[in-house]
């Protein structure tokens, strides 16, 4: 049985994966159960992954949450790859490129919550696995939901024009950060690339009013993100 066999029989083990964990708004599969579900079988077929980071890249920003209270974010992302092996027989192996992306008070966590969330989409993609939801995190658990990302930022987008309307020369706000990272498709080169563009240092520097909504503008363009 070769590796790609291997891997269709732990596909076949699997029939469906529940959401059972809830954070930040929205219910998802969890990583403990996926790999309690697929470890089994792989470790009967001999199947191992190895994660491999290419590179890494980190930017922290501070923000004013909700309460008026200076927050501090660490972001880390970058490219990677996933390597199955088939321990029977380590030629046959298979490199799937990947990449990662986290968000936390703290680099190392920021750093371990990017490993760990990557490694339960590339399962959930690489093996096809249904989960009760076609989108695994596109339920929101106030009881809205939207069923792309577009009405997601076009929601946010009539809140934030809102607020700028009315809150004068003031600093973004955290929500209003992670808007624009969004809207960027979490690309904080293409971010950096603006904020030059506009004479701004930082990210926490930027002003409510029509520069933000010209940087979201910009970076949506850039990014395709809809």
């Amino acid at each position: 049985m070769n590796l790609y066999e291997k891997l269709l029989k732990v596909r076949e083990s699997v029939i469906e994966l529940k959401k059972d964990t809830e954070g930040y708004g929205y219910n998802y599969v969890s990583g403990a159960q996926i790999l309690s579900k697929i470890n089994p079988k792989l470790d009967e077929l001999g199947v191992m992954l190895i994660p491999m980071t290419s590179d890494q890249k980190i930017m922290e920003y501070e923000y004013t949450n909700a309460k008026q209270e200076r927050k501090k974010e660490v972001i880390v992302w970058g490219d990677m790859s996933y390597m199955i092996v088939d321990t029977a027989n380590p030629e046959d192996k298979l490199i799937v490129p990947w990449s990662f992306y986290g968000q936390m008070d703290d680099a190392a966590k920021a750093y371990g919550a990017a490993l760990t969330y990557a490694e339960r989409y590339f399962w959930l993609k690489v093996l096809r696995i249904p989960t009760d939801e076609d989108d695994p995190d596109s339920k929101d658990t106030s009881g809205k939901s939207s069923s792309t990302p577009k009405a997601t930022y076009q929601d946010a987008e009539k809140v934030f024009k809102k607020q700028t309307q009315s809150t004068g020369k003031k600093k973004i706000t955290g929500p209003q950060q992670k808007r624009l990272i969004a809207l960027a498709g979490g690309d904080m080169g293409l971010i950096a690339k603006l904020l030059d563009k506009y004479g701004i240092e930082d990210i926490s520097e930027i002003h409510m009013g029509s520069k933000y909504e010209t940087i979201c503008s910009d970076a949506q363009a850039e990014s395709g993100v809809e």
